[in-house]
């Protein structure tokens, strides 16, 4: 039987949406997520100062965790609002997947693309990182897609692809003030 890489791309983000929820339901919090959560709360109650020193590395990106955990309110039984925050993040690592895949598959072609994911599937760090309310996984999704979309515009000039990577180049800064240091 002759799969297309398109479907075991599709396995492979399954499987790893099932290692990724896995992991969310097992691991304790930590050290600093809970201020994640509480400041995208404030973002959403339209309070985005920083009122304290750790609230530096907080951006209002936060805020898609800390709407997912409060639209779980009531569910308890089912999911904790810890658990279904984090699988926010969940699924924004498996766009980070794709989109690696998509780059490595057009660079290097269809074998490329299916061992990006596999190598993203199994990484410790995308494990990690992909399964907590923070901001580390989401900067690493904005940096790939300002690389990924300006290697693109500047493959093929066209006026819808200088929007898309102007577009995000724009939305580059809203999970980290780190992006700023990003130019493509």
């Amino acid at each position: 039987m002759n799969l297309s890489p398109s479907i075991i791309k599709i396995v492979l983000c399954a499987a790893a949406f099932l290692l990724h929820a896995g992991v969310v339901m097992k691991m304790s919090p930590t050290a600093d997520e809970r201020d994640h959560y509480l400041y995208g709360m404030r973002v959403i109650s339209g309070d985005t100062s920083r009122v304290r020193q750790q609230d530096d590395s907080k951006m209002p990106v936060s805020a898609l965790n800390a709407a997912a955990g409060m639209a779980s309110r009531g569910w308890e039984r089912l999911v904790e609002p810890l658990h279904a925050a984090r699988m926010v993040t969940v699924l924004f690592s498996l766009g980070l997947m794709m989109l690696t895949a998509r780059w490595s598959e057009e660079l290097y072609g269809p074998a490329a693309g299916v061992l990006a994911c596999v190598l993203y599937a199994l990484s410790p760090q995308m494990l990690a990182h992909g399964t907590l309310i923070t901001t580390d996984l989401y900067q690493a999704l904005a940096v790939v897609a300002v690389a990924y979309t300006h290697w693109r515009w500047a493959r093929s000039w066209s006026a819808k692809r200088g929007v898309a990577a102007g577009l995000v180049w724009e939305c580059r800064c809203w999970p980290s003030t780190v992006a700023f240091c990003c130019f493509p």
